[in-house]
């Protein structure tokens, strides 16, 4: 089977037993590969990921990002969705391809980056999504951030440095998801509560953990 084929039905499974209300899309398979290939391409010029295939991010990268789907998939029309630390696009754009009607707002400090992640959101077509190059330093008027957003994403990124001051950026509802792992777990500042905690293995035996938060 060829890996493109293979990555769609990883992907159409990984959606259709997800317990959502998300149904499979034919041109799902075709956007995630789309990225893939141009990531492949950028990370020849700039280090966006260690990932050298479109098996190894699908694996390691899409399937990781779409771990968080059913909390995502809840999300109401039209909610804002801040993803910090965006660098090659993960969790964002694979939960984004799924939930296009989401407004999306990724941000990332290093420019060449964000250029990539421009280019990514042309390419997709995806007019809900906004690329912010700036520093996540809890000064969302000054960065011209949003602070009534529902949910707040994060992967690769130290939860020290984002998690004390992450409320500023959330609605009174709104909830926080950290991708780590289990024998590092995060300190949960005062402004939050610790909701649940998913653990998961990958298919090449890679153990995390999906943190989620409620502002407290």
């Amino acid at each position: 089977m060829n890996p493109e084929k293979q990555i769609g039905l990883q992907l159409r499974e990984l959606i259709e037993s997800s317990n959502t209300d998300l149904s499979w899309r034919d041109d799902i398979t075709k956007a995630f590969i789309s990225f893939g290939k141009s990531l492949l391409r950028w990370n020849k010029k700039i280090r966006l990921t260690g990932a050298a295939s479109l098996h190894d991010l699908s694996d390691r990268h899409f399937v990781d990002s779409l771990i968080a789907l059913s909390t995502i998939a809840k999300l109401p029309e039209g909610s804002t969705v801040l993803d910090v630390g965006s660098g090659a696009g993960f969790p964002a754009i694979p939960l984004a391809i799924l939930r296009p009607d989401l407004h999306w707002l990724l941000v990332e400090s290093h420019h060449k980056r964000a250029a990539f992640l421009q280019q990514a959101r042309r390419d997709l077509k995806l007019p809900n999504m906004k690329i912010r190059p700036v520093r996540f330093d809890g000064e969302p008027e000054k960065e011209k951030l949003p602070t009534d957003c529902a949910c707040v994403t994060f992967r690769a990124v130290n939860p020290e440095q984002v998690l004390p001051i992450i409320h500023h950026y959330l609605s009174p509802e709104g909830q926080v998801l950290y991708w780590g792992t289990e024998h590092t777990p995060p300190s949960c500042p005062e402004t939050l509560t610790l909701t649940d905690t998913t653990s998961y293995t990958l298919s090449q035996g890679e153990s995390f953990c999906l943190y989620t938060f409620n502002v407290a």
